[in-house]
């Protein structure tokens, strides 16, 4: 039972330095960051050309244009439009995704998990959901990832 515990110990002490080395909480702010900006920018853009295509409609229904001039100004607005919502859903997803990304609760778990050194079920519990150990020396650690980083399940 104690090399089971022994291999258990190193692999997942292993697993949580790689983890800690990839968490990147910086880059995951700065992305966030981007795509928050990007998002204000497009919403801003979106305001623009609504408020542009009333202008447009209320010189079309004073007699300032044709209908043709009007459905000409006001058609690539409409693309523009759907093109925005559709990135402004995209960058919103992004966001959403990168909520609680590299939280510093997950990054304590995973620090106190490679800082192990005996089998401690207490600790171990906090960042791993399961331990499976199947015949001929398999092992499958099945982390609370999403939990540890403070993503919904």
């Amino acid at each position: 039972m104690e090399t089971l515990e022994g291999s258990v110990m190193e692999y997942v002490r292993k697993t949580a330095e790689v983890m800690l080395g990839n968490s990147g909480r910086k880059d995951v702010e700065a992305e966030r960051e981007t795509l928050e900006k990007k998002s204000d920018a497009l919403r801003k853009e979106k305001e623009r050309l609504s408020a542009e295509k009333m202008f447009l409609y209320d010189k079309y229904r004073s007699g300032g244009m044709t209908r043709e001039q009007f459905k000409a100004r006001t058609g690539s607005m409409g693309v523009r439009v759907e093109e925005i919502g559709k990135e402004m859903g995209e960058a919103e997803d992004g966001i959403e995704r990168l909520k609680g990304c590299g939280s510093r609760d997950g990054e304590t778990v995973l620090e106190g998990i490679a800082a192990l050194r005996e089998f401690d079920k207490g600790v171990l519990r906090k960042g791993i959901e399961r331990i499976r150990v199947f015949g001929e020396g398999r092992i499958e650690v099945v982390w609370k990832g999403r939990d540890m980083f403070g993503l919904e399940s």
